[in-house]
């Protein structure tokens, strides 16, 4: 590939033995798939590109409250983007788990930039294929995303939480939504939610309670006896404010303030899988989305990185080799 990288990190071909030559231990992906449930809202194809121009403005800074530069401290690469089957939907979800299984065999984190929210359901087997334990799963999105299906589709943008526990080692217990509010969850996902035991972590929750509490029970129960967390940030779970340029913006969201909270509180615990989803551009002439989803990401590996380097989180169970470590 050659190009805008993210955060101007090396180009890197998705291989162990690539990954390897690199020193890489993190590798973004681009997973520009849209399964076009909103129609009228298309555009999330064009999201990788968009954060990776984003970050260009903070390529070579480290976090002001880790002095850590993630690139230098990850060994950071880009392998480009997943190949899209364009028009065929299965093709692309089987592109998006090889791409992943190849970054994953590598030994090095996946960090996925989507793409609509069906990014999961090529991207979770890929992982759970490879833990020999049991696999948590947190989405931070404003829906439930537990539809069965969408015109008898089952693997579409609606249903990521659902067929995530498709999966013999993702257990309901550890998989949880944070944020889930407003008029977007029909009848039928918030029953599917109830019976496939998900936990839902409101928004109205936290504006009652708080966040820092609501947050601290939500990764307790996805965090609680598994071997690693894939971790989803679907654009919609921020307020329509603070990230107009997604699919289907919604009102009542999270800050940008609070996201950061969770960035921080996420990454000290560990990550073995990170995506984020639902990056619409065009509808976003000031970039606001992108550069946030660049910032989450970002901190995200820097609070990991910390909590690496103080003994607090354990690596991914795949990786092969501890991270380089380098701090201002």
């Amino acid at each position: 590939m050659s190009g805008t990288t993210f955060l101007a990190a090396p180009s890197c071909a998705a291989g162990a033995a690539e990954l390897a030559a690199h020193g890489a231990r993190a590798a973004f992906v681009g997973a520009p798939i849209d399964t076009q449930v909103v129609p009228t809202r298309p555009g999330t194809t064009l999201g990788p590109a968009a954060c990776r121009a984003a970050s260009q403005q903070y390529a070579g800074y480290p976090s002001l409250e880790h002095g850590i530069d993630v690139c230098e401290w990850w060994g950071l690469v880009d392998c480009g983007d997943a190949s899209m089957g364009f028009g065929n939907a299965a093709g692309s979800r089987a592109a998006i788990g090889s791409t992943v299984g190849e970054v994953l065999d590598g030994g090095a984190l996946p960090i996925l930039v989507g793409g609509d929210h069906s990014v999961p359901i090529g991207a979770m087997p890929a992982l759970a294929e490879r833990i020999s334990g049991r696999v948590g799963f947190l989405s931070i999105d404003a829906h439930l995303d537990t539809a069965e299906d969408v015109g008898g589709e089952r693997m579409t943008m609606a249903s990521p939480v659902a067929r995530v526990l498709d999966q013999p080692n993702v257990h309901s217990e550890n998989v949880a939504v944070l944020g889930a509010r407003g008029l977007a969850n029909s009848f039928e996902e918030i029953e599917n939610a109830r019976r496939l035991g998900v936990r839902v972590f409101p928004m109205a929750d936290i504006a009652s309670r708080g966040l820092a509490p609501v947050l601290e029970e939500a990764l307790d129960a996805v965090w609680d006896g598994v071997e690693t967390v894939y971790v989803s940030f679907d654009n919609d779970g921020a307020d329509a404010s603070v990230a107009p340029g997604t699919t289907a913006p919604e009102p009542f969201g999270l800050t940008a303030r609070e996201l950061l909270q969770i960035a921080e509180a996420v990454g000290s615990r560990g990550v073995g899988l990170l995506d984020v989803v639902e990056l619409s551009p065009a509808y976003d002439p000031a970039g606001i989305t992108a550069r946030l989803d660049c910032c989450f990401i970002v901190y995200v590996l820097s609070a990991y990185a910390v909590a690496l380097d103080s003994g607090s989180a354990k690596a991914p169970p795949y990786a092969s080799g501890g991270p380089r470590v380098s701090r201002s």
